[in-house]
């Protein structure tokens, strides 16, 4: 579809900014449709399926948001471009994290909405062409390989090569193992900068001892004179790993070091230049807005548009086969065997299941598996958690009243493994939710929304409520 022939949703409860942009709109050779509610737009794309939504995020009913998470669930492909009255890094963030193709604020200039709009149907052009199998004109750089080669991807390595460009800071979120750190040493290559890659952990560390891994010792000083985290990465990329865990104060002392340039070693007078390229990550879940990331809003305002979310891989599991052909290759060389294949089964199992852990559990699992497996990797050879401690039995009763495709079958089961494993954590914990967290490897947010979405109740607080 070529970008006259485009169809473009205003999504707006303001009449005059649909008025406007449908007029700009039409000027430039699209046709135009407008909404004023959330739910009418969702009847429309329903009817008829957009090129392009143009939507604000602030509507009475369903917000900007709220349109964004349903029209995802309807077709992934359709570009959306949020706009706000209310500008700021947290809406864009929020934005990005959604899934939106990017961010404009209120008021607009015409010429700003245009690139942005051109260049989203330009992307899903591109895109089109790509499921189309045109794949020459879009090569990823390597070092994406292990990430995946799915559309989710291709976009993210495409938003993430062009952050590399600068050395603006960047702020990677996303759940536990979706490869937060391994995007921020690719970004890290893929920049014109020539020194080293570094980490600095914020988990279990006070305030004291991030000043001191971070700017090192004061040189008149017998202990802790030696160079901080900041230095070593002089000329090269410094990630700041689980940032939302660092007190405030250090937050917006990081703050004050990206927008002067400058930083102190004892937080007096005597000042240097930072050369240093900061990034940031944080463990969230993808649903987690922007406000409960723990970060401080000043440190947030100092980030531009460097933000990635890391997708998780329930998300992209048209990636699967190429990770667990990757996987294999590395466990048999590491462990000098010979096997290099995996069942059918085995790879239906794998495909079915909705993998907490991400892409560092499904790398651990075919590790496991390795080791294990003689001639190919079977499902005994997987042990996933779920299936390997769970008491679930399936009767042929509900075999045989059960007309489902076999695929949602087994999700179904999956979920009641689910449930069963989390209810019998949290009754071992005694009913700490922390604890039981931890147990499994999942963030305490994670627990939460879990036990929410099962129902799970300490049948002890209910007794204690009568």
């Amino acid at each position: 579809m070529s970008d006259q022939q485009a169809d473009i949703l205003i999504v707006d409860d303001e009449e005059l900014i649909c008025f406007v942009l449908a007029n700009l709109f039409k000027v430039h050779g699209y046709s135009c449709r407008t909404a004023s509610r959330g739910d009418e737009a969702l009847a429309m794309i329903a009817e008829r399926a957009p090129s392009l939504v143009v939507m604000d995020i602030r509507m009475p009913g369903l917000s900007g948001f709220d349109v964004l998470y349903r029209l995802k669930q309807i077709d992934i492909h359709i570009p959306v471009i949020l706009m706000t009255a209310l500008a700021g890094v947290r809406d864009a963030v929020d934005a990005m994290k959604a899934g939106a193709f990017d961010y404009v604020a209120k008021p607009f200039n015409n010429d700003d909405m245009m690139d942005v709009v051109k260049r989203a149907l330009d992307s899903a052009r591109k895109k089109a062409a790509l499921d189309g199998n045109d794949e020459d004109e879009y090569d990823l750089d390597p070092v994406f390989a292990r990430l995946g080669n799915s559309t989710v991807i291709r976009r993210l390595a495409l938003r993430a090569t062009r952050i590399a460009e600068s050395s603006d800071p960047v702020l990677l979120v996303g759940d536990i193992g979706t490869g937060k750190r391994m995007m921020a040493n690719i970004i890290h290559s893929l920049s014109k900068r020539s020194g080293p890659f570094v980490v600095l952990g914020c988990t279990g560390a006070d305030m004291p001892m991030l000043r001191r891994e971070l700017y090192g010792g004061v040189p008149d000083e017998q202990i802790d004179a030696g160079k901080g985290k900041i230095e070593l990465a002089a000329a090269g990329s410094l990630l700041i790993d689980e940032i939302a865990e660092a007190p405030g104060l250090f937050q917006e002392s990081l703050a004050d070091v990206l927008r002067s340039g400058m930083y102190s070693k004892d937080g007096g007078a005597n000042v240097l230049p930072c050369d240093t390229r900061m990034m940031f990550s944080v463990t969230e879940p993808a649903h987690v807005s922007v406000e409960e990331l723990g970060i401080s809003p000043y440190l947030l305002d100092v980030i531009s548009d460097g933000f990635i979310h890391l997708p998780d891989l329930k998300d992209r599991k048209e990636d699967l086969p190429q990770l667990v052909t990757l996987f294999m290759a590395e466990a048999a060389k590491e462990l000098d065997k010979s096997v290099r294949d995996i069942s059918d089964r085995a790879m239906d199992l794998l495909v079915v299941y909705d993998w907490p852990g991400n892409v560092h559990q499904l790398k651990s699992t075919i590790r496991r598996a390795m080791l294990s497996a003689r001639d190919m990797i079977d499902i005994p050879d997987l042990e996933l958690p779920a299936f390997k401690r769970s008491k679930l039995r399936v009767t042929t009763n509900t075999l045989d009243n059960d007309d489902s495709p076999l695929k949602d079958r087994v999700r179904g089961h999956i979920r009641e493994i689910e449930r069963r494993l989390l209810l019998e954590t949290l009754q071992k914990t005694g009913w700490n939710k922390a604890k039981a967290s931890r147990m499994l490897q999942i963030t305490y947010k994670t627990m939460l929304k879990k036990v929410q979405e099962y129902n799970l109740e300490n049948p002890l607080s209910a007794d204690m409520d009568k």
